[in-house]
């Protein structure tokens, strides 16, 4: 998967590959200096670390060498599916999972990359459970705000495949959680899941990255103490949706 997601004008080394080399680099000049990698984005930022959790290659060796790797992804706009399936919001607010009725909604790329794992550019995936798997076994964090459910915000992927994964942020941030835990079950990954993956949604607070990261549990994952499950009111500064 050498060169993954290829530069602007296609000659030069692809986005992963650039962190992949920095990270290479940062080793050789100083070997064993890292006891733990945080990567952390908001928004669009936090679509690439999504990406980026599910797709590099480097995680398991740097875990090999002694180095402790989390990813913190917060307020996406849309995520990768590394399975042909959607979440479906049902009347007592839970997630069905089914393939798209693609007869009645018009998005033939709908699982194309980055939404899903087909045609990645430079890519050479083989087997898509086989990369659930790999997943699943890694450190991933979610942070949604509770406050952003605006289905017009106008940083909002509005891409008829984003909308497949749900209205706004909040709901396709559930719908993807609904969705690894179906994808636990289904490889018997559910220990893994539940020690390495978790969501934290944060109240009263909307599509504010600076308001996001200074919530108390997501200092603590920071700097790596202690975290509950869900950051309390009391934790969380306000914040309006669409900030």
């Amino acid at each position: 998967m050498k060169g993954l997601i290829p530069s602007v004008d296609g000659q030069g080394p692809g986005t992963f590959q650039v962190y992949h080399d920095i990270i290479h680099r940062l080793q050789m000049q100083h070997p064993h200096a890292f006891r733990q990698i945080i990567f952390a984005g908001h928004s669009g930022g936090g679509q690439f670390v999504q990406r980026f959790a599910v797709l590099n290659q480097i995680d398991e060796q740097l875990r090999s060498q002694g180095t402790d790797v989390r990813y913190l992804v917060a307020n996406p706009s849309s995520y990768l599916y590394t399975s042909p399936v959607r979440p479906v919001l049902q009347k007592d607010g839970s997630f069905a999972l089914a393939k798209p009725d693609l007869a009645s909604v018009n998005c033939p790329d709908w699982n194309q990359y980055k939404y899903g794992l087909q045609q990645i550019p430079g890519s050479d995936i083989a087997d898509s459970d086989d990369i659930s798997k790999r997943y699943l076994s890694r450190q991933v964090t979610y942070l949604l705000g509770e406050l952003d459910t605006d289905p017009q915000h106008p940083l909002l992927d509005k891409h008829c495949a984003a909308e497949l994964q749900g209205a706004y942020r909040l709901a396709r941030g559930l719908g993807y959680s609904a969705f690894l835990q179906q994808l636990a079950q289904q490889t018997r990954m559910v220990g893994a899941y539940s020690s390495g993956h978790r969501l934290i949604v944060i109240p009263r607070t909307g599509h504010d990255q600076k308001k996001m990261f200074s919530a108390r549990c997501v200092a603590a994952i920071l700097q790596d103490r202690p975290a509950t499950e869900n950051c309390t009111a009391d934790e969380t500064p306000a914040a309006q949706n669409g900030d």
